[in-house]
C-alpha cells in the first residue's frame, strides 16, 4: 500500500526572515514562492513522492489530495461545525487525523478548532438517502442554555437539555446524528494553519480510539470563531472539497451545524448574518435586505451537493486519517487513470495499481480480481473486467461511445477473503464538433482586434459584494453594451451583452432584461460545468475562472482591465493583462470574445493564458439552457487538443437544426455552405441526394434553391452548418420542379413569379402524413410546383408574416380518407361535391411519387383531390392507385359535409372488385387483400 504523511509549518521569522517553507515526512524543507500556494505544492509532492509500504502499518484512509482533487472551498464561520462519516475498512486503532485547510478571510494568524470522533447514528441504511430523504435537508439539534447566542448544541454532550429537536417537515422525525464520543474529551482545540495540511496526533489524549471493522464513526471539527465586529474581522475559513463528480460518495456523508441557520440574499445568493447590526449589514451586503428571514432553521443540516441545493449530489471534505489494522482490510485502488473529456469516440484504456494487504496472515493478501463499473449518460450501470498485466498493474478497456455522451466510472476490486475495495468515481465528456446549433473550429488563428484604449475601458460596474467584503472589480458585473445588432443565439434573437471580470459573458434581448452575473467563478468553476442549471443565462464562457482586475482584492489578486467595443459588425469584449484571483503573481492574462451579427458567428481569441498551468482549470463554452441548448468545449484541460493555448482562437460558426423522420425526406438546405458536399451537408442520410430533372438523378453536391430527397434510418435532427439565406432566387423548368427553401419561413403566396403567372399546382410538401398542400415554406424543407413555362422563383424573408398571412384551406369542407399501413406510412385523399372546390383542380395534381417504390396512395387521375357532381343521377366509381403500401392498410373516413349520399371502398385486383367496405365516420376500414387499387 501506499500511505504518507506531510505538514506544513510557517517556520518562526527570526530564524527563516519570514520564508514560508512546506517541510516533507523526510524533514526536507521546500521553499515557497509569495505567491505560491502550499496546498498546490503538497499535492503535487503527494503525487510524485508517496511512500510506499509493504503490508506495514499505519495505513491510510478517507479523502486524500492526490486521490480526491479538492475543488472548493467549503466555508464555515462562528461557531459552524463540519462534520463527516466514515465506515472502517477493518479493525484497529485511530492513529493520526489530516485535513487539508483552505483560505481564511483576512488572512492573519491561524484559526481554533476543536476536535471530536463520535459513533455515528447515521450508516448507509439510516439517515438521509436511505430512509430519509436525499440530502439537504434540516436535521435537528440539542438545547443549552448555556449558549447566550442561540442558545443550542449540536452535541449532547453540551447541552442542558438532552432532548432532541427535530427540525425535519413531517412525516419524518430525525435522531440525533452522533452516538457516544469516543475521542475528544469534549473538543480537543488545535490551531490551524491555512493553505496546508493540518495533522493531529490522537495519541494526545494519551490514548488512540478503538474501532471495528465496517464501524460508522463521524469525525467533526467546530470553528471556534466570534461575531464581526466589523466588514475587515469578519471571520470565514475555508475548506478544500468536492463533489459527487470527482468521488465524494452518494449519499452525501458531509454535514455542517449552522449556529444561527441558513439563510440567502436575494440578490447574491450569499449568506446574510442574523446578529450583525443594521450599519455592519449595509457594510457587508450592500443589497441583503435588513429583515432578513432564514430559509432554514438552526441546527444540523445534512448537506448534499452543489450548486447549493442538489440532493441527488454529495459533497465531501479533503479529510483522512491512518490507522493501526489488527485485521483484514479490503484491497486499496492506490492510482488510477483519471480520464480527461475527448473528442475522440475510440475504446480508452485505463491503467490501475491496486494492492492488497492482510497484516494478520500476509499469505491471504492478493487481488483476485479486479472490473470497471461505468454507465453511459447515466443510464444502466455495466462491468468490464481488469485484466492484471504485471505485479500490483490491472488494465481495462471503456469501449467507444459517439458524443455527446457522459461516461462514469468506477474501479472495483476484490481480494481472495472477499473484501471490496473502490476508487473515487471519474467523469469525463465524449464532445463533438458540431452540434444542432454550431460548430467549432479550433483551426483558426487569432485575428486579434486591439481595442484597449481609455475610451474603451469599461467602467459602468455594479457589485453584489459577498461577506466577507471583495473588490467590486472581483465580484461585479457590467452592462447592458448595445451589440450593433441582432445576434442570433441558440436559435433566439439577443442584443445586448452583460459583462463580468471572471472571464465570461452573458446575452439578453431587452435593456432592461438585466443579468448578474454575480461571482460567476463561484457557478462555473471548478464544481460545476457546462451543461448547468445554475449558470447564468445566454453565458458565453471564453476563459472562465476566478479573474481579478485592479485595484487588487483582499488576496492581492488585481490588475489590467477590461474593454468593449463596437466595430463594423462585431462587438468585442476584451479582457486585458487579467489577474489569476487565486494566485496574484499570474497576472498577465489576455484574451478576447467577438461577436459578429452578421453571420451570427463567435471566436474566443487568447494572447496569453497566463502561467503556472492555469490553461488545465478554465471553463470553456456556450450555454442558453442546460437541457438542449449548450456548447462543451473544455474543462480543467480536456480534451487537451480544444484547450486554450497562446495566440490560438476558437472559432463557432452557426448551424441549422433540421428535423426529419424515417424513412424518405424532401429537404434542402437554407444556409450558405463552405463545402456543400452531401456527406459534409447532410452526413447521417442513409441515401443518396436525389434532385429531379424529368425524373431523380443522385447528386454529390448540395445546391442552394434545390430540393431533394433523402432517406433516413430514424427520425432525427440533423445540423446544417452555414450563414442562414435571407433571400434566393430558384430557376425552375417548365414541368415539375422541386425547390429549396431560406432561413425564413416564406408565406407561398408572396413567392414572386418570373415571369408572372407561371405556377401551375401548389406548392407541395412531404411528411409523416404523405404529400400536402403548403401554405409556407419552411426553412430546411424541399417543395413541389409546376409551372407551365420556364421562369423563376423569388423568395425572400421580406415577404410577409407567415402567422399572419396564411390561406384559407382550399379542402377545408371536403371529405377525407386518411390511408395508414403497417409501416406507418400515411397519405390523405380528398373528395367533395363539385361545389366545393373553390380552385382549378389542376392545381391539385400530385408531384411524382417519391424514390424506391416507396408508400405512394393517390387517386389514378394523379390527384390529391376528385369531385363529382351535386345531384348524382347512378353510382360513380373513382380510382385510388396503391404503391409501396405494407399490409394491412387501415383507412379512415373523415365526413365534412353532410349529404344525402353513401360511400364505399371496393377493393380491386386486376380491375376486378375483390371486397366492398362501407364507408362510416366512426368505423376504421381495414383492407387486408394485395390490392393493386381501390
Amino acid at each position: 500500500m501506499k500511505y504518507f504523511f506531510i505538514i506544513y509549518l510557517l517556520l518562526p521569522v527570526a530564524v527563516l526572515a519570514q520564508q514560508r517553507y512546506l517541510v516533507t515526512p523526510t524533514n526536507e524543507a521546500i521553499p515557497l514562492r509569495d505567491d505560491e500556494g502550499a496546498i498546490n505544492v503538497a499535492r503535487k509532492y503527494l503525487t510524485e513522492h508517496a511512500q510506499v509500504s509493504d503490508c506495514v502499518n499505519p495505513f491510510t484512509f478517507g479523502y486524500t489530495p492526490e486521490q480526491y482533487e479538492p475543488m472548493f472551498d467549503f466555508g464555515g464561520n462562528h461557531k459552524a461545525v463540519l462534520a463527516m462519516w466514515f465506515i472502517a475498512p477493518g479493525n484497529g486503532m485511530i492513529d493520526t487525523l489530516f485535513w487539508l485547510k483552505g483560505n481564511y478571510y483576512p488572512q492573519s494568524e491561524p484559526d481554533l478548532v476543536t476536535v471530536r470522533i463520535h459513533k455515528s447514528n447515521v450508516t448507509p441504511a439510516h439517515g438521509p438517502g436511505a430512509d430519509f430523504p436525499s440530502n439537504c435537508i434540516t436535521w435537528g439539534y440539542f438545547s443549552n442554555s448555556n449558549d447566550l447566542d442561540q442558545g443550542i448544541s449540536p452535541f449532547i454532550e453540551d447541552a442542558t437539555d438532552t432532548t432532541w429537536f427535530s427540525t425535519i417537515e413531517q412525516p419524518y422525525h430525525t435522531f440525533p446524528p452522533m452516538g457516544d464520543e469516543i475521542w475528544g474529551f469534549g473538543g480537543y482545540p488545535v490551531y490551524e494553519q491555512h493553505n496546508s495540511v493540518n495533522v493531529l496526533d490522537l495519541s494526545s489524549l494519551g490514548f488512540t480510539p478503538q474501532i471495528e471493522a465496517r464501524q460508522v464513526f463521524w469525525i467533526s471539527l467546530t470553528l471556534v470563531g466570534q461575531h464581526p465586529i466589523d466588514p475587515t474581522h469578519y471571520w470565514f475559513s475555508g475548506f478544500p472539497s468536492f463533489d459527487q463528480t470527482h468521488g465524494a460518495p452518494v449519499p452525501s456523508r458531509a454535514w455542517k451545524f449552522y449556529e444561527h441557520g441558513r439563510s440567502y440574499n436575494p440578490h447574491s445568493n450569499f449568506f446574510c448574518h442574523s446578529a450583525a447590526v443594521d450599519t455592519l449589514i449595509g457594510k457587508l451586503c450592500e443589497f441583503c435586505p435588513i429583515e432578513t428571514t432564514y430559509s432554514t432553521p438552526r441546527g444540523w443540516y445534512a448537506r448534499g451537493g452543489l450548486p447549493e441545493e442538489n440532493p441527488n449530489g454529495a459533497l465531501a471534505f479533503n479529510w483522512w486519517y491512518t490507522m493501526t489494522i489488527t485485521s483484514d482490510i479490503p484491497p486499496a485502488v492506490v492510482s488510477f487513470d483519471k480520464l480527461k473529456h475527448t473528442s475522440s469516440s475510440l475504446s480508452r484504456l485505463v491503467t490501475a495499481e491496486i494492492q492488497d494487504c492482510d497484516p494478520v496472515d500476509l499469505t491471504r493478501a492478493g487481488v483476485q480480481s479486479s472490473m470497471i463499473v461505468y454507465t453511459l449518460n447515466n443510464t444502466q450501470w455495466d462491468t468490464i473486467p481488469m485484466s492484471n498485466s504485471l505485479g500490483d498493474q490491472w488494465l481495462g478497456v471503456i469501449p467507444g461511445a459517439s458524443p455527446p455522451t457522459t461516461v462514469k466510472y468506477s474501479i472495483i476490486a476484490t481480494d481472495s477473503n472477499g473484501n471490496v475495495g473502490t476508487s473515487p468515481l471519474i467523469t469525463y465528456k465524449v464532445v463533438h464538433q458540431q452540434n444542432l446549433f454550431y460548430t467549432l473550429d479550433t483551426t483558426t488563428f487569432a485575428q486579434w482586434v486591439e481595442i484597449n484604449s481609455p475610451g474603451n475601458r469599461i467602467s459602468n460596474w455594479f457589485t453584489r459584494n459577498e461577506v466577507p467584503p471583495i473588490d467590486s472589480f472581483d465580484v461585479c458585473t457590467a452592462g447592458p453594451f448595445e451589440l450593433g445588432g441582432s445576434l442570433f443565439y441558440f436559435g433566439e434573437h439577443v442584443r445586448y451583452a452583460w459583462v463580468s471580470p471572471d472571464g465570461v459573458v452573458a446575452l439578453s434581448n431587452a435593456v432592461t432584461d438585466t443579468i448578474e452575473i454575480y461571482r460567476v467563478f463561484s457557478h462555473c468553476f471548478p464544481t460545476l460545468n457546462i451543461p448547468c442549471a445554475e449558470l447564468p443565462r445566454n453565458l458565453i464562457a471564453p476563459y472562465c475562472h476566478d479573474l481579478a482586475a485592479y485595484p487588487p482584492n483582499l488576496n492581492g489578486a488585481g490588475n489590467g482591465n477590461i474593454y468593449s467595443k463596437q466595430e463594423g459588425t462585431k462587438f468585442i469584449v476584451e479582457w486585458d493583462h487579467i489577474a489569476n484571483a487565486l494566485n496574484a503573481g499570474d497576472s498577465t492574462i489576455t484574451f478576447e470574445l467577438i461577436l459578429d451579427h452578421t453571420d451570427n458567428s463567435i471566436e474566443f481569441l487568447y494572447k496569453d493564458i497566463g502561467i503556472g498551468g492555469l490553461d488545465l482549470e478554465p471553463l470553456v463554452g456556450l450555454q442558453a439552457e442546460p437541457t438542449e441548448k449548450w456548447f462543451f468545449v473544455n474543462e480543467n484541460g480536456g480534451p487537451p487538443e480544444w484547450k486554450p493555448t497562446n495566440n490560438r482562437g476558437l472559432r463557432f460558426t452557426t448551424n441549422f437544426p433540421a428535423s426529419v423522420q424515417d424513412g424518405w425526406n424532401l429537404v434542402s438546405s437554407p444556409v450558405s455552405m463552405s463545402d456543400p458536399r452531401k456527406l459534409i451537408v447532410f452526413p447521417s442520410a442513409a441515401s443518396a441526394a436525389f434532385a429531379y430533372e424529368n425524373g431523380y438523378v443522385p447528386q454529390d453536391t448540395i445546391k442552394n434553391g434545390t430540393g431533394y430527397w433523402l432517406k433516413y434510418s430514424g427520425s432525427q435532427t440533423v445540423p446544417i452548418n452555414g450563414l442562414l439565406r435571407s433571400l434566393d432566387t430558384v430557376n425552375v423548368v417548365q414541368g415539375w420542379n422541386m425547390i429549396g427553401s431560406i432561413g425564413t419561413p416564406v408565406l407561398a403566396s408572396s413567392i414572386i413569379q418570373i415571369p408572372a403567372g407561371i405556377k401551375q399546382s401548389n406548392y407541395f410538401g412531404y411528411d409523416v402524413t404523405g404529400y400536402f398542400i403548403a401554405d409556407s415554406i419552411t426553412p430546411g424543407e424541399g417543395y413541389w410546383i409546376k409551372t407551365n413555362a420556364a421562369g423563376k422563383l423569388v423568395l425572400s424573408s421580406t415577404g410577409g408574416s407567415v402567422k399572419e398571412g396564411l390561406a384559407i384551406n382550399p379542402l377545408e369542407k371536403f371529405n377525407a380518407l386518411i390511408f395508414r399501413d403497417a409501416e406507418g406510412n400515411s397519405q390523405s385523399l380528398y373528395f367533395a361535391s363539385e361545389q366545393h372546390l373553390t380552385t382549378p383542380i389542376e392545381g391539385f395534381e400530385l408531384p411524382p411519387s417519391p424514390p424506391d417504390q416507396t408508400f405512394d396512395v393517390r387517386f389514378t387521375s394523379n390527384s390529391l383531390v376528385t369531385i363529382y357532381p351535386e345531384y348524382i343521377e347512378r353510382a360513380k366509381e373513382f380510382s385510388i392507385t396503391l404503391t409501396g403500401v405494407s399490409y394491412p392498410l387501415r383507412v379512415n373516413y373523415i365526413p365534412n359535409q353532410r349529404e344525402n349520399k353513401s360511400f364505399s371502398l371496393v377493393e380491386q385486383k386486376e380491375r376486378v372488385a375483390v371486397k366492398t367496405h362501407a364507408l362510416q365516420g366512426d368505423k376504421v376500414t381495414v383492407v387486408s387483400k394485395l390490392s393493386q387499387s381501390i
